[in-house]
This record gives C-alpha cells, structure tokens and sequence, in this order.
C-alpha cells in the first residue's frame, strides 16, 4: 500500500519491495518515458491503483526488481 493524500493498492509481483521499503511509483494518470499510460486495473481480481517502477521502466538503467529510494525524497519524485 502506498500513503498519498489517501492510502493506494498496488498489486505487484517485485520480489524486493517489502513492506516499509520505498519505492518509486507510478499512479494513475502517470505517462512512463516509453509512452505507457497508467491505469487503473485489476490484476487476479484485486484492484491495483498504480505500478512500481524498475529502472528501466523509467528510461534509466536496468535494476533486479523495483527501484528502491533512499532517505526521504519528497514530492518531486511522485509521478
């Protein structure tokens, strides 16, 4: 679950991103570098309100599973 203005459900299948890890996120509404728009959708039946990025996915380096962040990056990384 991902804390925004309200609490946010994304269903993924990373094997790095534990609970209390931060990662980078796209929400809904969120164009990724390669064009993809991101929706809401349902994966297996359960709701999921946005994706969690790899490096790649977001036109940078390839990275083993979700880009993870470090410290505390503030609202400029939102997508």
């Amino acid at each position: 679950k991902v804390k925004t203005e309200k609490e946010l459900q994304i269903v993924t299948n990373s094997t790095n991103s534990l609970v209390g890890t931060k990662v980078v996120v796209a929400r809904v509404g969120a164009v990724l570098p390669s064009g993809m728009d991101i929706t809401f959708s349902k994966v297996m039946g359960v709701p999921s309100e946005g994706m969690l990025c790899g490096g790649e996915t977001l036109g940078k380096e390839k990275t083993d599973g979700v880009l993870l962040v470090e410290g505390n990056p503030g609202e400029e990384y939102i997508l």
